[in-house]
């Protein structure tokens, strides 16, 4: 280019507007550029449009479903579940909540992680102590001290003995309230 620029103050005028020319097309070049690498871009979404509106009725087609679900888990909260017959394990659990609140599994897994780490959060050392899940259950933590050793009467034998000494422990206890006990009786 910078030749082009030294032999453009040379040639005629016909020239300069020649080389001119070259210049300007040189950021229009660079403009184009800009919109060739921008131009995929402006492509890919159009291209990726037609899918995209593919997806999106295929999303609402699902959504719907997932809406209905939604609508008839609604209903089904408030109304009693019938009963389970067979004890479930992690997976087990996390598929009957999805399926029961209209969630994915993904999102019920989650949320079962949260509620276990919440619980070990509020029992652990450093936590309160105690765990509430409102009307059904609370987890409390007892802290029992150590025992010396120490002379009693065994209540079986009636003769003198010494009793082992116990290091000091800690007692998980998780008592059922409201509706976990109406649950059980009903």
């Amino acid at each position: 280019m910078t030749k082009a620029v030294a032999a453009a103050p040379k040639a005629a005028a016909p020239a300069k507007k020649a080389a001119a020319a070259p210049k300007a097309a040189a950021p229009v070049k660079k403009a184009a550029a800009a919109p060739k690498a921008a131009a995929p871009k402006a492509v890919a979404p159009k291209a990726v449009a037609a899918p995209a509106k593919k997806a999106a009725a295929k999303k609402a087609a699902v959504a719907k479903p997932v809406a209905a679900k939604k609508a008839a888990a609604a209903p089904a909260a408030g109304a009693a579940m019938k009963p389970i017959k067979e004890a479930m394990g992690k997976t087990a659990l996390v598929a009957h909540l999805a399926a029961a609140s209209g969630v994915d599994t993904k999102v019920a897994k989650t949320v079962l992680a949260a509620l276990e780490q919440t619980i070990s959060a509020s029992i652990g050392k450093k936590g309160l102590g105690e765990f509430t899940m409102p009307g059904l259950f609370k987890v409390v933590v007892q802290n029992v001290p150590a025992r010396k050793a120490y002379k009693g009467i065994d209540r079986f034998t009636k003769q003198e003995r010494t009793f082992p000494a116990k290091p000091a422990s800690t007692k998980v206890k998780v008592r059922a309230m409201k509706k976990l006990k109406d649950a059980a009786g009903a």
